[in-house]
């Protein structure tokens, strides 16, 4: 088993689409759902009872809040009143529900709001945020189901929230996808994100941020069982395009990026208004 290790030089982003909407009766509820800050919804002119095609999936951090928009909307070709539930908090999330500026959780989450009569065409919009009760650990996430059911014609429409904890950062991603673009122009398979090796990746980076230098963590140190090679590439730059652009003008790390590795790490900190990154390689 052998590990390489290369030095850098110191100069050196789920909504689903829609489907085509269904024919409406006269009783029917449509559910569309967006994230706030977006326009774009989910779900118009979508009816089902599992949320399929009518889902908003929101990153958030370790003690993070995803806020979503619910619009309910009367589709049916008669006026009708929905009765509007959504589901509970957990002992890691909480769920709130707004409608138009007046809080309506205990209704909500006993299935007891009626928002109506509505004629056709017309809507209200509920707001939908879920938070993390304490810090939640990587890969994390809670859904949140807001169905509306015609009084009426017992017919129902489901959107769904969600929020995830990601395992790893946009940055980190970011890094991932520039080594897999690399390799596949050059023919090569793309590597997958380890987590043990970009949780090692990580750790690192942030400890080059704090002693303020380039240096090579012990590679074999965290690394998980049954590796046949191991490689590491540690750099600093302005930022993350001009760290790759640097990484690919040195061979050694080039050789690495290219190499006969099947998963990767990646760690990303930032200090000393530089960009600190670490790839982490292995072949099993």
């Amino acid at each position: 088993m052998r590990a390489l290790r290369i030095i850098a030089a110191a100069s050196v982003v789920l909504g689903l689409t829609a489907g085509p909407a269904a024919a409406a009766g006269p009783y029917q509820p449509d559910g569309a759902i967006r994230p706030a800050g977006s326009a774009r919804e989910q779900g118009d002119g979508v009816y089902n009872a599992d949320g399929s095609e009518q889902t908003i999936v929101t990153r958030i951090g370790p003690r993070g809040v995803g806020d979503f928009f619910v619009t309910i909307e009367n589709d049916g070709t008669q006026a009708d009143t929905f009765r509007v539930s959504g589901s509970n908090h957990t002992s890691r999330f909480t769920v709130r529900y707004v409608l138009e500026g007046r809080e309506v959780s205990t209704a909500v989450k006993a299935g007891t709001l009626q928002v109506g009569p509505l004629e056709p065409g017309e809507e209200r919009v509920l707001r939908v945020r879920i938070g993390a009760r304490t810090s939640v650990r990587p890969g994390a996430a809670h859904t949140a189901r807001v169905v509306a059911r015609s009084t009426t014609g017992d017919t129902v429409d489901v959107t769904r929230a969600k929020v995830v904890r990601p395992l790893y950062s946009r940055d980190q991603e970011r890094v991932l996808d520039q080594i897999n673009q690399t390799r596949a122009s050059h023919g090569l398979g793309r590597l997958a994100m380890n987590r043990a090796l970009a949780e090692k990746a990580q750790s690192w980076a942030r400890h080059l941020v704090s002693i303020g230098r380039l240096a090579h963590s012990d590679v074999t140190d965290g690394a998980p069982p049954g590796w046949e090679a191991l490689g590491e590439n540690v750099g600093y730059a302005r930022d993350l395009a001009e760290m790759h652009r640097g990484f690919l003008g040195s061979s050694g790390h080039r050789a690495n990026i290219l190499g006969r590795f099947n998963y990767v790490g990646t760690g990303v900190a930032y200090g000393h208004q530089r960009v600190w990154v670490v790839h982490v390689f292995m072949r099993r």
